[in-house]
This record gives C-alpha cells, structure tokens and sequence, in this order.
C-alpha cells in the first residue's frame, strides 16, 4: 500500500470496495429500522423484509432488542416474521429445530 505522502495513487481493489459498500448499506438499513417506528408489527415486518432482504429471525431479534422492544412484543414480532417470511407456522418451527 502506498503511504499517504506517495505520489503514486491507485484505487483499492474492487472486490474490497464492493465488500465495504455492501456492509455499511446493510449497517444503514439496520440503523433506519433501529429509528423506524414501530406502530403495527404488520408494518414493521413488511418494512424489514423489504430493507433487509437476506435477513433472517435472529438478526430481526437483534434490531427489536436495540429498539428496546419489550420480550412479548419481541415474540410476537418474530412470529409474524417467521410466518410471512421464513414461510413457518408455529407447529412446523418447532419440530424443524
């Protein structure tokens, strides 16, 4: 790598670009659904699917506890996820485990 005093200036590879670029976008959605508000978990699921796409119900987890979510809420949230999302019903989640 060339110091910062170098006169020769060349770019970093596009792969750690791409890298860098696909993680602070996904640090961004996560903070947007940290700052969202949570006014029906139908929203609130539509919302997150939408933003975080290749998420799943324990990141999901993750946001609601940074949002300071309560624990009953939190199970409901994540059972609608699971349901509308991750395609489980509450039986079938269960024995897949």
């Amino acid at each position: 790598m060339p110091s910062v005093e170098s006169s020769i200036s060349t770019k970093p590879p596009t792969v750690y670009t791409n890298g860098v670029v696909k993680t602070m976008t996904k640090a961004e959605m996560i903070l947007k659904m940290v700052m969202s508000e949570t006014n029906s978990a139908e929203d609130f699921v539509s919302a997150y699917s939408r933003l975080l796409p290749e998420s799943d119900s324990s990141e999901l987890q993750k946001v609601l506890e940074m949002k300071a979510i309560r624990r009953q809420e939190q199970t409901s949230i994540i059972q609608l996820y699971r349901t509308q999302i991750e395609g489980h019903s509450p039986a079938t989640s269960n024995l897949n485990s």
